[in-house]
């Protein structure tokens, strides 16, 4: 059952790590601070732990993290079938909540 937790984190990365390459400027990370935006948004920059330079790349650790946790802590909950569509509902809510919904910026900004 934990793994499900973070299977929902890896789809939680997921879903900042889709914001930011197809709808950052009408996302809520996108901001009035130029060096902040950088951060979230170029992915042209290079340094050698190439996970810390921006955004994208932190969450693309960060959810394959979360899966390798998910998988060393699964345990079956029912079977095999109806864990594997238990797991790719979990997956997609939250994916689609935090991306259709949360990570949008409100029509009144």
């Amino acid at each position: 059952m934990i793994s499900l937790i973070f299977l929902a984190l890896a789809s939680l990365s997921c879903s900042i790590i889709d914001t930011l390459m197809f709808r950052f400027d009408t996302s809520i990370f996108k901001t009035d601070n130029a060096k902040w935006n950088t951060w979230w948004s170029d992915r042209s920059k290079r340094i050698w732990i190439v996970q810390l330079n921006d955004g994208w790349h932190f969450f693309k650790m960060l959810m394959i993290g979360f899966i390798i946790i998910a998988i060393l802590l699964y345990s079956p909950i029912f079977n095999i079938w109806l864990d594997f569509v238990l797991y790719a509902i979990v997956w997609n809510v939250v994916f689609n909540l935090f991306f259709d919904i949360l990570w949008r910026k409100s029509e009144s900004e």
